[in-house]
C-alpha cells in the first residue's frame, strides 16, 4: 500500500492518539529529516486529554548532538519547550554550549555504562507521552551487532516497565539488515519509507 505523508499520519493514528504503539521507520537518511520534523510537529501539537496538557516528547538522537537538532527545529518553527533531549554525543561533537535546558547530557556510546545511563534517564523523566529514537542503526559506529541486539531487548523491557509509552524508532534502511530485523522485532508496526511514499506493513508481537 502506497500513501503520501497524510496517509502516513493515518497509519500512525494509534501512536498519535496516545495508544501504546511502537513503530519502526526504515528510511534512507535523506528522508529521515523530513519525516522527523513532520512527526515531531504533529506530536507536539497533540493534547493529552487525560491530563489536559500539551504532549511531551523525548528524543534520543544517536546521529547528532542536540544543538544541531535544536537549531534545525527552530528554523522549521517546531516548538521545543516540550521536547526533552537525551544527548549522548555532545561530549564528542565539538559543541561547547547547551542549547536547551531540557537537554540531558549522558556518557558517549563508547562508555561501558551507556545502556544503563540511557535506561535510568528515560525512567526518571516524568510525564513523557512519546519517545523518538533516531537513528538506531548509528549504534553500529560504536558497537558490535550483539550489543545492539541486547540494547534493543533491554529497551523493550524498560518500555514495558514504564507502561509502554508510544515509541518511534528511525533506522537507516541502507545499513545492516540484521539491525533492522532486531529493531522490528520489538515493534508493533514497521514502515518502509521511499521519499514521501510509504510502504506499510503491520507486525504483531
Amino acid at each position: 500500500m502506497k500513501v503520501d505523508i497524510n496517509g502516513l499520519r493515518n497509519e500512525l493514528s494509534g501512536i498519535m492518539d496516545g495508544n501504546n504503539v511502537r513503530v519502526l521507520f526504515k528510511s534512507k537518511p535523506v528522508n529521515n529529516q523530513t519525516i522527523n520534523f513532520d512527526l515531531l510537529n504533529y506530536m507536539l501539537k497533540k493534547r493529552i486529554k487525560k491530563h489536559d496538557r500539551p504532549a511531551k516528547v523525548l528524543i534520543l538522537n544517536l546521529v547528532r548532538a542536540h544543538p544541531y537538532i535544536f537549531n534545525l527545529l527552530k528554523k522549521k518553527k517546531v516548538e521545543t519547550q516540550n521536547i526533552v533531549f537525551i544527548d549522548a554525543l555532545f561530549n564528542i561533537s565539538g559543541d561547547t554550549r547547551k542549547f536547551s535546558d531540557q537537554a540531558i547530557l549522558l556518557s558517549t556510546p563508547f562508555s561501558k555504562t551507556f545502556e544503563e545511563d540511557v535506561f535510568k534517564t528515560i525512567g526518571e523523566i516524568p510525564d513523557i507521552d512519546f519517545i523518538l529514537i533516531d537513528d538506531i542503526v548509528a549504534l553500529q559506529n560504536y558497537w558490535c551487532l550483539e550489543r545492539i541486539e541486547s540494547f534493543l531487548e533491554k529497551l523493550s523491557m524498560v518500555l514495558s516497565g514504564m507502561g509502554d509509552p508510544p515509541v518511534i524508532i528511525v533506522a537507516d534502511c541502507t545499513k545492516d539488515e540484521r539491525i533492522l530485523t532486531a529493531a522490528g522485532a520489538i515493534c508493533d508496526k514497521v514502515i518502509d519509507v521511499d521519499g514521501l511514499r510509504v510502504l506499510a506493513s503491520v507486525h504483531n508481537n
